[in-house]
């Protein structure tokens, strides 16, 4: 079998029901202990209505598993993982996706409810983005804020933006993220950055921090 499902739902049910948000971690197959440590704890206490890990990890109690291998092994490899994780969880109305080398820092429920008080504000969301310097502490790092989109670690997308364009009709580049953004938001979709919605990259000795050239125009395909 290809897919692993287990049906422990997280108990405690704090959203309205007009709000059923999911979280769906995009596990790559070489963070299984940093998945099951780490993230996993991180979602579970923000206490969504469900949480999907898809890729390649192992079933487990709280969320729904989708085993889906690599494909391309490239980074459009989450695409299709994005596409099953919306389909398993395909009953709720907002998306949170994260990337396996990241956590929700503390908050992050609240903050989105808080957002479903405003939402006719947005369609999607991006989180502000943090990491643990050797020096200086806890510093920001981007989020896709200075290239004007969501970049693949975390975002926040509501139904109608994922269901109306699919995650596997982005653009098949290694900057999938940067190019749908940009296509989304030129169709009149409505984006912000948030302050009260923040992730952890937990792979510091990668310096994140570091300066990256945004590009100015779309990437050639």
């Amino acid at each position: 079998n290809v897919m692993h499902i287990n049906e422990e739902i997280w108990p405690h049910k704090v959203f309205q029901l007009d709000l059923l948000p999911a979280c769906i971690i995009i596990a790559g197959g070489k963070r299984k202990q940093l998945i099951n440590e780490q993230v996993l704890p991180s979602v579970l206490r923000e206490q969504f209505y469900k949480v999907v890990v898809v890729g390649e990890h192992e079933p487990g109690r709280g969320y729904t598993y989708a085993h889906v291998p690599g494909l391309t092994n490239t980074t459009n490899d989450a695409l299709v993982k994005r596409d099953v994780g919306t389909m398993v969880a395909e009953e709720c109305s907002v998306f949170v996706y994260l990337s396996d080398d990241h956590r929700l820092i503390k908050g992050f429920g609240e903050g989105l409810r808080e957002w479903e008080r405003h939402s006719d504000k947005w369609d999607v969301l991006v989180p502000a983005r943090f990491s643990e310097h050797p020096e200086q502490g806890r510093v920001r790092i981007p989020n896709g804020e200075e290239g004007g989109y969501c970049a693949g670690h975390s975002g926040v997308f509501k139904r109608h933006v994922v269901f109306q364009r699919p995650w596997t009709t982005y653009p098949h580049h290694r900057n999938w993220d940067l190019l749908g953004t940009r296509e989304l938001v030129s169709s009149g979709r409505k984006l912000l950055y948030v302050d009260n919605l923040a992730v952890l990259d937990l792979e510091p000795h990668a310096e994140p921090w570091r300066p990256w050239q945004y590009p100015t125009t779309p990437t050639t395909l």
